[in-house]
């Protein structure tokens, strides 16, 4: 068991600051892509040591991988205090196990952005009235990731894509919706992010769209879990042109599969877990959306903020 730890370490060890350290000077995107590489590999590493009773290993793996990378000086400011401070912590601990938890809650909070939205939160100067969340402008963010999911659950055929157009300088949200087959939307969604953490600042979310004339729903879920209620939003931004869509959180409803949960208590921001985007034959109060019609749609996002 000793010669694989060493094994495991020194591995890490080596791949964390050799490795890392050539990409020091690349763009924050490749930067935060490596720290998370390196945090995951560790994961992969510790965890079955952990489950199969050598807490210690684990410790130690995590513990490396940490101090790896702050010797790269590879890591933000907001995340190397966090590395320091959890390293800091799990010293203090009785038991190896308590001290690979310490860790760990540091990597998860790193990995899923609570970490960088919480410097973000704090670095707001005072009378901001908005902060961005996501921008689409340049690129498509690496976190967090969409997927679609579309009416084919229930046996329709609709379709849809959320994908950068450098064209357009923007994340487009797009494809084909059809009622055959008892069908009738098109969606996509976030996975769970810590950084919409942002919004625990804001009265609600203001999107910098382009539209096509229809009314489409932004949809927040407040919990990591795939099914279950999403309060939604329904908005129509004008057709050919860039305007900002102010949906505040007191105003979204909650349903479940397209009909209004009752006796649940308002969206608060600091709840947001999930976003979403869809297209509709249902509005967000249950009735038929106003002019809903079949067929393809394309609505272009730019930005999405909080407002204060």
């Amino acid at each position: 068991v000793k010669l694989v730890f060493r094994h495991l370490v020194s591995t890490l060890t080596y791949w964390g600051s050799s490795k890392i350290s050539r990409l020091v000077k690349r763009d924050r995107v490749v930067r935060m892509q490596t720290i998370k590489d390196t945090i995951v590999a560790a994961i992969r590493q510790g965890a079955p040591a952990y489950n199969e009773g050598r807490p210690d290993i684990c410790y130690e793996l995590y513990k490396s991988a940490a101090q790896a990378l702050l010797d790269s000086k590879l890591p933000s400011e907001p995340v190397a205090e966090a590395l320091r401070s959890s390293l800091t912590e799990a010293a203090k601990q009785g038991a190896p196990s308590d001290s690979a938890w310490v860790m760990r809650h540091c990597f998860d909070d790193i990995l899923d952005g609570t970490v960088e939205a919480q410097a973000q939160l704090q670095a707001l100067p005072p009378g901001t009235t908005e902060f961005t969340v996501l921008d689409f402008c340049n690129s498509f963010p690496s976190d967090p990731r969409w997927y679609s999911m579309n009416d084919g659950v229930m046996g329709g055929l609709s379709s849809s894509a959320f994908a950068w157009d450098a064209a357009e300088g923007a994340a487009v949200f797009a494809g084909n919706v059809t009622t055959a087959n008892n069908g009738g939307f098109s969606s996509v969604r976030s996975d769970g992010w810590g950084g919409f953490g942002l919004f625990s600042k804001s009265r609600g979310v203001r999107m910098t769209v382009k539209g096509d004339g229809r009314v489409y729903k932004l949809s927040a879920k407040s919990d990591d879990g795939f099914d279950g209620v999403m309060y939604q939003h329904d908005f129509c931004p004008p057709a050919g042109v860039w305007r900002d869509v102010d949906l505040p959180f007191e105003a979204f409803k909650p349903n479940f599969r397209g009909r209004v949960v009752p006796g649940r208590p308002p969206l608060r921001g600091s709840q947001v877990k999930q976003l979403g985007l869809m297209i509709s034959k249902f509005s967000d109060t249950g009735g038929v959306t106003p002019g809903f019609k079949t067929g393809t749609f394309r609505l272009a996002v730019r930005y999405i903020k909080g407002f204060v």
